[in-house]
């Protein structure tokens, strides 16, 4: 290992002038290697909770921290370790790091020789990272985001992509994409085995259901919009792509005329036996022939707009084991009710050649005593966003006969799916309003928004919601 070169880096090349109201990052007494790795990142100045974190923090005292998304409060957190800080406290400081929030933003150079256990306590990082080992040191300077992970046979799967605009991207910063996959032999000390990458944006919502290959939602470069991408992980340490899909117009690096907006895979496929479900949002509901990995070929694909909206029209499919149906819906985007109607259905598929819609879910309607008539006047975004997806998992609720979906500001909806043909509502939670905001969204109105739900074999829901954070639900009517 080379030391000197780390060692040759000076303040003298990180100059930043003084500016009133303002607290710059050499006013601290921090650790040299971090203010190169600050300065690497092109940080001069901290942010309003970086300041008050560091001022006791540094002073050796505890802090808790809580600000919206995108203003470095796990930085501030990492910046505790500086000279004379030992191995343990440092590792222990980057395990706090990573409750402080998902999107890791690891601005920090953790030097081996004083932090001689920084390759578990990193591992211990279940949010997506970069990481690079250069001169025995690891540089981990990344902005990224993990928006899903899939556990199964083992192993854990984590998406990362770029930021989108809105979303807390941040112009000029570094991201991180693609895979990462981690051995979960130990859950408490997962082992990252690989990094698999797009060379684009990175991924969304991929699927993994155990044995040898991955659905990754991927953009490759080149491409406009999430397409799938098949990866053999026969070797988990060498994830390779085998075969991919998409819909014309979205290889626009390949000469292709460019598809409309919303023409993407966004939910993530969905695989029964042989066939793959796509909800490939404006480009409708697709049906995939995935018998031959490589050469994934289309039987059919039902368009959903007009009338539906258009961005993320299908967001979800998911597919029942008994029944040759696949229940599909829309992702709301657009608050206050500012698109056409989102919807939540079912697709008869018996047919795959001629895929049809048997049925819509009812909407959803407000408690008698809520302070508004219509959800639409609640604020925020109203419409379905994800299903509960059991994936063949034995830990996960395997029932048919309800549908669990969550519904932006209409909270956790349960659907009676058991006649295809009439699905009907059986069961809501509904949050209340948070009071404290912790992120950019909702934009217009601070309410509870109902991101992702997820039901375990013991009949607990998990859901969870922007500012609120996860609740753990019990619905009395589960059936096997």
């Amino acid at each position: 290992m080379q030391k000197d070169k780390a060692s040759s880096w000076s303040l003298e090349q990180f100059q930043v002038p003084e500016k009133e109201g303002e607290s710059r990052f050499h006013d601290f007494d921090l650790h040299l290697d971090l203010m190169h790795g600050i300065a690497d990142s092109g940080f001069q100045y901290c942010t309003p909770i970086q300041a008050e974190v560091l001022t006791h923090t540094l002073a050796g005292a505890d802090a808790i921290g809580r600000a919206q998304t995108g203003t470095g409060k796990t930085a501030a957190f990492l910046a505790g370790y500086k000279s004379g800080s030992t191995a343990e406290q440092a590792c222990r400081l980057l395990a706090r790091a990573d409750i402080q929030e998902r999107i890791i933003q690891l601005r920090a150079v953790i030097v081996e020789r004083q932090c001689r256990n920084a390759d578990a306590a990193l591992a211990k990082l279940h949010t997506a990272y970069e990481l690079a080992i250069e001169d025995g040191q690891y540089h981990a300077a990344v902005r990224a985001v993990t928006l899903q992970v899939q556990v199964a046979d083992g192993l854990l799967v984590t998406s990362q992509e770029k930021i989108m605009e809105g979303w807390g991207h941040v112009e000029g910063q570094t991201w991180g994409e693609g895979v990462l996959i981690w051995d979960l032999k130990d859950p408490e000390n997962p082992e990252l085995l690989s990094h698999w990458k797009t060379g684009g944006d990175g991924t969304h919502r991929n699927y993994y259901d155990g044995g040898r290959y991955i659905y990754a939602t991927g953009v490759p470069e080149g491409f406009q919009g999430n397409i799938m991408q098949i990866l053999d992980i026969e070797n988990p340490r060498n994830p390779v792509e085998v075969g991919r899909w998409w819909m014309e117009g979205q290889n626009v690096g390949g000469g292709e005329e460019p598809a409309e907006r919303g023409v993407m895979l966004h939910g993530g496929a969905y695989v029964k036996g042989d066939r793959a479900y796509l909800p490939y949002s404006s480009g409708g509901f697709v049906v995939l022939d995935i018998s031959d990995k490589t050469n994934p070929k289309k039987i059919s694909d039902l368009p959903f707009c007009p009338p539906f909206q258009t961005f993320i029209a299908v967001h979800t499919a998911v597919p029942l084991q008994g029944r040759d149906v696949v229940i599909v819906n829309s992702e709301a985007i657009k608050e206050n009710c500012e698109e056409p109607l989102g919807y939540a259905g079912i697709v008869d598929v018996s047919d795959e050649q001629n895929p049809r819609l048997a049925s819509l879910f009812p909407l959803p309607v407000p408690p008698e005593d809520a302070p508004y008539r219509t959800f639409c006047e609640r604020g925020g975004r109203f419409g379905p966003h994800n299903q509960h997806q059991p994936q063949y998992q034995d830990i996960l609720y395997q029932g048919e006969d309800l549908c669990f979906l969550t519904y932006f500001n209409a909270g956790l909806r349960v659907y009676d799916v058991s006649e295809a043909t009439q699905p009907q509502e059986v069961g809501y939670f509904l949050p209340p309003d948070p009071t404290e905001r912790l992120g950019i969204l909702p934009a217009t109105k601070l309410v509870a928004q109902s991101e992702d739900v997820i039901v375990d074999v013991r009949g607990n829901i998990f859901v969870s919601d922007k500012n609120h954070g996860i609740y753990v639900l019990r619905y009395d009517g589960l059936n096997p």
